[in-house]
């Protein structure tokens, strides 16, 4: 499989929404990013850097509150407007998730992509 090899999400997209079954013990807010992140997702095909950029988009729109679809006001839930440090705790679960919601070799993709990204991020930061 490479980046460019795309998979249903229909079976993501179930396991996210019933994450504490493939992720016990867990804190209950990974369980609410779990579902919040299966509505996010494409219906159909998703891509491994697709998948990194849905998490994305989705941690962007709890922090801001606002549903990038409907401009809308999120409401209702312990994890919308949380905090900067909670979300860079969720986005530290990507590989975590992926692993236990994704194919195994389209989760190792998912993966490899999030560390390329975060090493990028590293060295801009550093350089």
């Amino acid at each position: 499989m490479s980046l460019d090899d795309a998979i249903q999400t229909s079976s993501i997209i179930d396991k996210l929404n019933n994450l504490k079954k493939y992720m016990p013990n867990e804190d209950e807010t990974v369980y609410h990013f779990g579902a919040f992140l299966a509505n996010r997702l494409p219906p159909r095909r998703i891509y491994p850097h697709g998948f990194n950029n849905a998490v994305e988009l989705a941690l962007l729109e709890l922090e801001s509150g606002v549903d990038r679809r409907t401009g809308e006001s999120l409401v209702g839930s312990a994890i919308v407007c949380a905090g900067s440090q909670f979300y860079e705790i969720m986005r530290m679960c990507t590989p975590d998730i992926a692993q236990a919601v994704c194919p195994e070799e389209f989760a190792r993709e998912v993966i490899d992509f999030y560390h390329k990204v975060n090493a990028s991020l590293r060295e801009g930061q550093n350089g």
